[in-house]
């Protein structure tokens, strides 16, 4: 189950990037502008990527043990918070921007946003085993995890409504799907293949 939270958080933005190269011609300042936030989500999701080795390294080298190691891991986490956060901004103004007579997906920017707050509150969890730092870390993990899950599928939602209800480029034609209906088949199927896992992972 972890694992897969970690895929989320993982996948999401760069699902996000490839979702506004698809649909880069319905408008050029919200593909620019999305493009960056979710370039930015990305290069939080390296950092996620790093942290866990740049503290173990940073721990031994300095001879902390495990308390230097949970308090390298805390800083990476408020950096790849800080990223996620100025990459949802973004997206915001890409889903608001060079509108003219469409309205807003407000539906899909607030149930981005939602989730990113409550990838927010999950940054903010603090749960102390006091005598367990082994304990307490993995909860740590656990968190960072679900926190990341949560803005990136955010980021991808932002993604969605920054590219989503605009008309396609003057004189061409876009047979491609609207995105909010991609959206909604690939959640069915992520949903399903999430099921199909735990039956089986329960046999």
């Amino acid at each position: 189950m972890l694992r897969i939270i970690e895929l989320l958080g993982l996948l999401a933005p760069l699902a996000a990037v490839v979702l506004l190269v698809l649909y880069r011609t319905r408008s050029r300042s919200a593909f620019l502008l999305g493009l960056a936030g979710s370039l930015v989500a990305a290069l939080a999701t390296a950092v996620g990527l790093i942290s866990e080795r740049a503290s173990l390294v940073a721990a031994m080298s300095s001879g902390g043990g495990m308390s230097e190691m949970l308090e390298q891991l805390d800083r990476w986490a408020w950096a790849r918070f800080g990223l996620l956060v100025l990459g949802a901004a973004l997206l915001v103004a890409a889903a608001l921007v060079d509108r003219a007579e469409q309205r807003a997906p407000l539906g899909w920017i607030a149930g981005g946003l939602l989730l990113a707050v409550l990838g927010v509150a999950a940054r903010g969890l603090d749960v102390p085993v006091p005598g367990h730092d082994g304990l307490e870390m993995v909860l740590g993990f656990v968190i960072e995890a679900v926190e990341a899950a949560l803005l990136g599928v955010g980021i991808l939602l932002l993604a969605v409504a920054a590219v989503a209800h605009r008309p396609g480029r003057a004189g061409a034609s876009d047979r491609r799907p609207e995105p909010t209906d991609l959206a909604r088949r690939a959640g069915v199927a992520a949903w399903r293949l999430y099921q199909g896992h735990r039956g089986s992972g329960s046999r």
